[in-house]
């Protein structure tokens, strides 16, 4: 056998590896992502029904271009930025490095978000809704808002006509981040 047969043979079996390595890493990643869910179903707390099997979108991708998901079943996550401080009724979900959120409200008395999910991961589920709301609305809306986290609100303000999107909560599944 040649120098030059060998050399070509050396060069099959590393292109060879390269795939299996490159197969192999891909067949890691998906585990891993597909453990990190059941870890996260296995140590988070459920709230309102259990979620489904609809895929997770991305939070600024949601925000960038809603329109298609309006009243439709949704599943996103992210992290817990606020709750509602009265009766847990809603969760302020975000994605902190691109400094988007969305709310997730639900039914009164009937799933209650403690206070203490501030901070965690969620997973959360529902309709996507879109508000639009007249300036007398937006106003009553951002007065309720200031209300709700115990700042002033200055009714000389002049407001705009606004759209709002919200989640119309069935169920969420909460875990401490890193879990």
């Amino acid at each position: 056998m040649t120098l030059e047969t060998k050399l070509r043979q050396l060069r099959l079996f590393k292109a060879g590896t390269l795939e299996c390595t490159t197969g192999l890493l891909v067949s890691i990643a998906v585990l891993i992502a597909f453990m990190s869910t059941n870890l996260l179903a296995e140590s988070g707390q459920q709230y309102g029904d259990p979620l489904s099997e609809t895929q997770v979108i991305d939070l600024v991708e949601l925000m960038t271009n809603p329109s298609p998901y309006v009243d439709k079943n949704i599943k996103i996550a992210g992290n817990i930025k606020d709750v509602c401080p009265h009766k847990g009724c809603w969760i302020e979900v975000e994605n902190p490095e691109a400094e988007v959120s969305l709310r997730v409200k639900v039914q009164d008395d009937v799933i209650v978000f403690p206070s203490e999910s501030r901070g965690k991961s969620v997973v959360a589920e529902g309709i996507l809704r879109k508000f639009e709301l007249s300036e007398a609305r937006t106003r009553a809306w951002l007065k309720h808002k200031a209300a709700q986290i115990g700042e002033p609100f200055d009714d000389s303000q002049p407001v705009e006509p606004m759209t709002m999107y919200q989640i119309e909560g069935t169920g969420a599944l909460i875990a401490e981040l890193g879990s």
